[in-house]
């Protein structure tokens, strides 16, 4: 992956939804919240500014 967060088929992760966002769109995959806190911790610019999973996984 060198360096960057990607999932299981190589695609680079652009964003961080909450599973009700409706931007997420149709190629949306769930991960866990460890996953969630991981990706959030490492880079805050991952996460949606509409639904803001950051504030619901208390991450400030």
């Amino acid at each position: 992956m060198g360096g960057r967060a990607g999932d299981r088929c190589g695609r680079r992760i652009v964003a961080v939804h909450q599973g009700w966002c409706r931007p997420a769109g149709p190629r949306v995959k769930g991960i866990s919240r460890e996953q969630a806190l991981s990706l959030v911790a490492g880079d805050t610019a991952l996460t949606c500014q509409r639904c803001q999973p950051d504030t619901q996984l208390s991450v400030l």
